[in-house]
């Protein structure tokens, strides 16, 4: 299973906010007299930190996509347990299935632990996550020719949802028995409120360097620079206008 992806969800306002108050910061120091030019080197340094810890922290805290994928859907019942937020998202393969539970996937989930949707158990996925706009689209794809997609709304609000999905593989003979059963793949999804974002960075952290995986560490990789590069072009720009 890969590890999961941080992509920023507030970034954008809070990048345009910061942009705004760096340059106002910088046009107020260009017509500044000497001494006050001093004043604005050492707030201009202070705020460039400040900026590089900002950026960090909205680099870090987001959406997160969990991509799963089993290799045995056709040979044993397995079952897993994932945790995730309102605004992730779920990628799952299950590789030798059959069919899904419910059938109607896409539409509906079982509100069980064991994907055994009944009447009573088997719900829509806006009965799920009422808040959720009634043009949501939660999920596609069929998790055996494609990869079967659900998306956890932004917006979703306790109490928070567990459910389950499944996925069969063909029917089988049972040593010493005449009944045929199909083994059954069952993922339970636990819908849990977002962590604080400096509890998210140590975590996120922790599963990167755990798991190697290269996209994860290449894309913080690139928030880090990106965002370290902003506070030195800003740093240069004031040292630029106090001299």
């Amino acid at each position: 299973m890969d590890p999961p992806i941080a992509r920023p969800s507030r970034g954008p306002p809070l990048r345009a906010s910061l942009r705004s108050l760096c340059l106002g910061r910088l046009s107020w120091c260009a017509s500044a007299s000497a001494p006050s030019s001093r004043g604005c080197l050492r707030c201009g340094l202070v705020f460039s930190l400040f900026t590089v810890l900002a950026f960090s922290s909205v680099a870090s805290a987001g959406n997160v996509i969990r991509k799963m994928t089993f290799e045995s859907c056709d040979s044993r019942n397995q079952k897993v347990i994932v945790t995730v937020n309102p605004g992730d998202s779920l990628f799952i393969r299950c590789a030798g299935a059959v069919s899904s539970v419910p059938s109607d996937i896409n539409g509906s989930c079982c509100h069980d632990t064991g994907a055994r949707c009944t009447e009573d158990t088997k719900k829509t996925y806006q009965e799920t996550f009422p808040t959720a706009p009634a043009e949501f689209v939660f999920s596609y794809g069929d998790g055996i020719n494609t990869a079967w997609q659900l998306k956890i709304p932004e917006g979703a609000k306790p109490p928070y949802p567990s459910f389950s999905v499944g996925w069969q593989g063909p029917r089988t003979s049972v040593v010493n028995s005449a009944v045929r059963t199909a083994p059954q793949t069952t993922v339970v999804i636990r819908v849990e409120g977002e962590m604080e974002s400096e509890i998210l960075v140590s975590i996120t952290s922790t599963i990167s360097r755990s798991s190697g995986s290269a996209s994860a560490l290449g894309r913080k990789l690139h928030e880090v620079v990106r965002c370290s590069a902003t506070a030195m072009l800003g740093i240069l720009a004031t040292y630029w206008m106090v001299g």
